[in-house]
């Protein structure tokens, strides 16, 4: 079966490459590509047999998604959070993983709980920077 792309697909594709790819990312990051890919192909060929489901596994990812955005603009104009906004990237495409493509198995052991637990310290280091904001 061909799959075919599900809302989003093209936004996840420029996120995960940009076009200032692949300058900036780590090696060990670079080496997990095919298999962040390879979970994007399989939750395209689940979503073309069966839409409502994979809306509603989406519809967990969306605060994720949504904290990851607005943690990207603040990690862009205070570089010290680059690298919490750059571990709470991971964990979500790990999470992310394990909801649309739980055969391939994440890094590490991920649930929304840790994603929480991320995006508390991300927004604590955040404070500690600019209490005003």
């Amino acid at each position: 079966m061909d799959p075919s792309p599900y809302p989003g697909l093209e936004d996840e594709l420029n996120r995960l490459i940009p076009s200032s790819f692949p300058r900036g990312l780590s090696w060990d990051r670079f080496h997990q590509y095919p298999r962040i890919l390879k979970a994007m192909r399989i939750r395209s060929e689940r979503a073309a047999v069966n839409p409502v489901k994979d809306r509603e596994k989406f519809e967990r990812l969306l605060p994720f998604r949504d904290g990851l955005e607005k943690a990207g603009e603040y990690a862009a104009n205070q570089p010290p959070l680059k690298p919490l906004f750059d571990d709470m990237q991971r964990c979500l495409d790990e999470y992310k993983i394990s909801v649309f493509a739980q055969e391939l198995g994440t890094l590490f052991p991920v649930s929304e709980k840790l994603l929480l637990k991320k995006f508390e310290q991300f927004r604590v280091q955040r404070l500690a920077l600019n209490p005003q904001s």
